[in-house]
């Protein structure tokens, strides 16, 4: 966020490095004492993420604009009447609403749920979206419910019921007074009056179910409308009179699935097809027809590829141009008087869901079902907003050996190296398409060489990147299985930097550095986390349902553990043989591998302790470099420091809006990096573990 980030860039210089100032000792947030042989440390109940503003810890730097972003992907959009304000609905169950001229948040309301549809009053004041909820009361147990917040605080002022049916909700609009909300719902609109919130209902005497409507400047509706047979219907309604004036059918196939957009002259509608056509409908009728498809290509393959599917449409304020958006031409600009072809606005052939132009008609906003909403400049088809981040969740985060850079890997199959010190992007490295998986690059892991100077990625289909940190360049590919299926691989690279270690499901194997040679290899079922020792040359594997240790040289197993807590998930290995293993609700267990029971086999560990660590489920552990302090996160959006000695809670840390996957320690151990589904990671700078306990 800008914001945070220029009145941190004084913080930010003694970030990852060793020899500057000692950052301002933090107050732990509690303590909880060890109790018996196997104590248990609870964590305080989950609470919302800290607000914006001023932090709640000494000091944090963003990896990543948090700009026009939401921790999922975007379902709704809306531009309020003055072009100042944009709200966006997203899968993270939130509304943002956004500053348009330079992308900052101004607000966030929950939804409690995924928004469908979203609403902006004239002048911007309120913030109105539609969800589905559930209510005992209510058909098949779901209702429609609109959820109305101020803007300017993210308040909820009213919560509306639309109907019992829990379907059927795809418009919600304020009208151009701003003195009424509108709803659509199965065979009527529902309106509320934007004071008093006193409800009416006005039935669609054609017994249509409304899924899309708009005011013309006479005060008429029309409305597109479909029948239990999914026909399609256009309606002019009379609200006064409560009659409808018309009645067409469009020419659209699977009608029920099209967008539509109405013209601000109020003369006509543009409805997509699945063939890649646009109709437009006027009064009595009238029909025009736009095809955005290309001229056919040869056709390649067994198949001939079907036509594209028009997803979304708009018109400019002025009327004169119409925006579509399609898979083989992405999102394009049409004369709306000629339909002439004027420009390709965002050729990327990619899903998207909704346009919307601004008030000021040169701003396009493109929800393309990602995390960020696009927006481009009508006149040039340029992005109006660049920003510095991923695309994506940030999954995997790793900090170079002298904790001047920090590579961050993404869903968005992207990896980004930082400078620590400017938290800007040094490289954003894209990962290549690799045979059949094409359509999935997803980043699963990330290591340093010990020597700083190559980043090793695991992605899917099961292999390992080789990145030069120099210059962002893939300079060598491994295999980490035979197998190319679609699964995660884990990464560690031995102390001594002498190997780099890769696990996927079937296979540990050992790779020698810096010639990459496989070495060794060990055969299991259902691996799914290793841990490499720190006073020993071993490795700990999770092979359900034991933990496996294996010789870190041929990978030679060497011990059997029985794993008492169930299926493991995550390993992270600490001083003094500790090894700690996430468990079930939330739980994180310690256990001490230097009293290992070896009489018996499946050897059986010491405990040491279980912690509490999160509300919900634990994503991620990490030991710092020297091992005194354990680092845990996960759905509950909240990192958690731990003392390795007493087990007791030094420091929490607050910021994130998302579930937190990764985390990484940087060679001092007074800063910690974390990666979180809200496409940011977060720098943290703590205060000395002797400064926070006792």
């Amino acid at each position: 966020m800008p914001h945070l980030r220029s009145t941190l860039l004084a913080l930010v210089t003694v970030l990852l490095s060793a020899c500057g100032p000692e950052p301002p000792p933090g107050t732990p947030v509690s303590t909880v004492r060890s109790g018996t042989a196997m104590p248990v440390a609870s964590a305080p109940t989950a609470s919302a993420s800290a607000p914006d503003g001023a932090p709640d810890e000494p000091a944090r730097v963003f990896l990543g604009d948090g700009r026009m972003r939401h921790g999922g992907y975007i379902s709704a959009i809306a531009v309020d009447s003055t072009g100042a304000r944009v709200a966006t609905g997203g899968w993270d169950q939130m509304v943002r609403v956004w500053d348009a001229a330079d992308g900052k948040r101004i607000s966030t309301c929950p939804a409690g749920g995924d928004p469908r549809a979203i609403a902006l009053s004239r002048g911007g004041a309120l913030v109105a979206v539609s969800r589905f909820g559930r209510s005992a009361d209510a058909l098949w147990g779901m209702t429609n419910l609109v959820v109305v917040c101020d803007t300017h605080d993210g308040s909820v002022v009213r919560e509306l019921q639309i109907d019992d049916l829990g379907c059927c909700n795809d418009a919600l609009a304020f009208d151009a007074a701003g003195d009424r909300l509108w709803a659509s719902g199965p065979k009527k609109l529902v309106s509320w009056d934007a004071r008093t919130w006193t409800r009416t209902e006005t039935p669609i005497p054609s017994g249509r179910t409304v899924r899309s409507f708009w005011f013309a400047p006479n005060g008429h509706v029309w409305m597109l409308g479909w029948d239990a047979k999914d026909d399609a219907t256009l309606i002019v309604h009379d609200a006064t009179a409560g009659t409808d004036l018309e009645r067409h059918r469009p020419r659209v196939r699977a009608a029920h699935a099209r967008p539509a957009a109405f013209a601000p002259s109020g003369a006509e509608v543009a409805m997509g097809d699945g063939d890649g056509s646009v109709w437009l409908y006027g009064h009595g009728g009238v029909v025009r027809h736009l095809t955005t498809a290309l001229p056919p290509a040869p056709v390649v393959g067994p198949r001939t590829p079907p036509p594209p599917d028009v997803q979304a449409i708009a018109y400019s304020p002025d009327g004169t141009l119409l925006a579509t958006a399609d898979e083989v031409r992405g999102v394009v600009l049409w004369d709306a008087a000629s339909l002439a072809l004027v420009r390709r606005v965002m050729p990327e052939r990619r899903l998207v869901h909704d346009v919307q132009f601004t008030p000021d008609g040169r701003t396009l906003l493109v929800e393309a079902f990602q995390p960020s909403l696009l927006a481009f400049d009508v006149q040039t088809g340029e992005p109006r907003y660049v920003f510095e981040a991923h695309g994506g969740p940030v999954v995997a985060v790793a900090v170079s050996p002298d904790g001047s850079r920090i590579a961050t890997g993404s869903d968005d199959e992207t990896v980004r190296i930082w400078d620590a010190r400017s938290a800007r992007t040094l490289h954003a490295v894209a990962i290549p398409a690799n045979g059949y998986w094409a359509e999935s690059q997803k980043v699963t892991a990330l290591a340093w060489s010990r020597d700083g100077r190559n980043v090793f990625v695991g992605a899917t289909q099961e292999r390992v990147l080789v990145v030069d940190a120099e210059t962002g360049a893939i300079t060598a590919t491994v295999e980490a299985d035979d197998h190319k299926f679609r699964k995660r691989v884990r990464l560690s690279v031995a102390r001594d930097g002498s190997a780099l270690f890769t696990l996927t499901d079937l296979r540990l194997r050992r790779f020698d550095l810096p010639s990459l040679a496989q070495r060794s290899e060990h055969l299991g079922m259902d691996l799914s986390a290793m841990a490499a020792l720190r006073d020993a040359p071993e490795i700990v594997v999770a092979e359900r349902p034991y933990v496996t240790i294996v010789t870190a040289d041929g990978l030679r197993e060497h011990h059997t553990i029985e794993l008492l807590g169930g299926t493991v998930a995550l390993l992270a290995a600490g001083p003094a043989g500790q090894l700690a293993m996430d468990g079930p609700a939330g739980h994180v267990s310690i256990w001490s591998l230097d009293a290992l029971d070896t009489t018996r086999e499946p050897a059986r560990p010491s405990p040491l302790a279980a912690i509490a660590a999160d509300a919900e489920q634990v994503l991620a552990l990490a030991y710092s470099e020297d091992g005194k302090l354990l680092a845990t996160a996960g759905r509950e959006r909240v990192v958690r420091v731990w003392d390795t000695r007493t087990f007791e809670l030094v420091r929490e840390l607050r910021g994130h809006e998302d579930r937190i996957v990764a985390l990484a320690w940087a060679p001092d151990g007074r800063h910690l990096v974390s990666g979180s589904h809200d496409t940011t990671a977060i720098v943290w700078s703590l205060a000395p573990p002797s400064a926070t306990t006792r």
